[in-house]
């Protein structure tokens, strides 16, 4: 039996970490020994996990209180693949498995442009953070990027890394349909008879949200016919609603919360917009196409470009509202067939996704 383990922060919802459950699932139905290895025990996936996948936690929150138990870990099990998941955790994988000469086990994963994720940290940070990835993305036997963007963006900075570098796309995970008590912000959704525009994402800094606050305020001078609902959670909530309010728009944005079933919210929408400053792949485009939802997106330096193309839905320039306006009114206007975004979405499914990963697991440990 082949035995894997997937490295992760935690198992908050996010794209990374509903990536690594379905692929554990599905590598588990497939007789692989899987492990779930996390630093914080937070766990929102724990009834959607395989019952035969060992979930372990080193129960801490700071990284640094993580690398004595990942040493430990490293040194007490026996493990045919290591998958380290998202910097900075991919780095730190590398050093320990440098250190505890289980470097040709060892696979990172980097499911977000790093780079520009953090271009807004003193430079410092930036030219600090550059080493350090240039020199530990050397130690393991392969680096798997989720988008070519990522990839090109660690050739840039260590040409050397280019022999290491793999990219499987993101799968879209099997959606497990759950039950739910009524939906006060739905039934609104699908009540409303204007124009219904959805975004679905963490409130944090990298999404951007206010680009997209200051484009619906341009858009409210041509049309007050419209609702715009922001499903998701995360720190930058106050400041969303302080800016909803400070443009006059709460009775055309919601910020409703994390949601189970984001897609029932996609079912009744006109258009999904994602108005990141940087994403790694851009799950949540693909899930939109799976629903057949129309795709505006800010065009990344890595990801919603290699998945919307030219024809798949519209993109625009990053931080500019204006640009995002116009790429909503398009959307709005001429959207895309929904038999074409799902053939698009079909590319990305789970089966294309574990391919790529057993081809490469199967490659790697004989």
């Amino acid at each position: 039996m082949i035995n894997v383990v997937f490295f992760n922060y935690d198992l908050k919802k996010g794209g990374a970490e509903q990536v690594i459950v379905s692929l554990a699932n599905e590598l588990c139905m497939r007789n692989y020994n899987v492990i779930i290895l996390t630093i914080s025990d937070d766990n929102e996936f724990e009834t959607l996990i395989n019952n035969n996948i060992k979930i372990i936690s080193f129960g801490v929150t700071k990284i640094r209180d993580s690398i004595r138990p990942l040493i430990n870990f490293f040194r007490k099990n026996d493990f045919d693949l290591f998958f380290a998941n998202v910097w900075p955790l991919t780095s730190l994988g590398s050093l320990i498995s440098l250190v505890t000469f289980k470097r040709r086990k060892t696979i990172i994963v980097e499911h977000c442009n790093i780079f520009f994720e953090y271009e807004n940290r003193n430079i410092f940070f930036r030219i600090s953070q550059k080493i350090l990835v240039s020199i530990t993305h050397l130690i393991p036997r392969k680096i798997i990027t989720v988008s070519d963007g990522i990839g090109n963006s660690l050739k840039k900075i260590n040409p050397f890394l280019s022999t290491k570098l793999k990219t499987i796309y993101n799968p879209v995970p099997t959606k497990i349909k759950l039950t739910s008590s009524k939906d006060f912000d739905l039934d609104n959704l699908i009540s409303f008879k204007g124009k219904k525009i959805l975004a679905v994402g963490n409130l944090k800094k990298q999404k951007d949200y206010p680009n997209l606050i200051y484009a619906l305020n341009e858009f409210k001078k041509e049309s007050t016919d419209f609702i715009c609902m922001i499903v998701g959670d995360g720190d930058e909530k106050n400041d969303l609603l302080h800016l909803v309010r400070k443009c006059g728009l709460e009775n055309n944005i919601f910020l409703v919360g994390s949601k189970n079933n984001p897609e029932e919210f996609m079912k009744y929408s006109d258009i999904l917009v994602l108005s990141s400053i940087a994403e790694g792949f851009g799950l949540v485009l693909v899930e939109a196409m799976q629903n057949g939802l129309t795709p505006v997106s800010t065009d990344c330096p890595s990801g919603p470009s290699e998945i919307i193309k030219k024809e798949y839905g519209y993109l625009c320039r990053r931080k500019n509202p204006l640009d995002l306006l116009e790429a909503i009114k398009k959307g709005l206007k001429s959207p895309i067939s929904p038999d074409l975004l799902l053939q698009r979405a079909e590319y990305f499914s789970v089966s294309n996704s574990l391919k790529n990963y057993e081809d490469l697991i199967k490659k790697e440990i004989i």
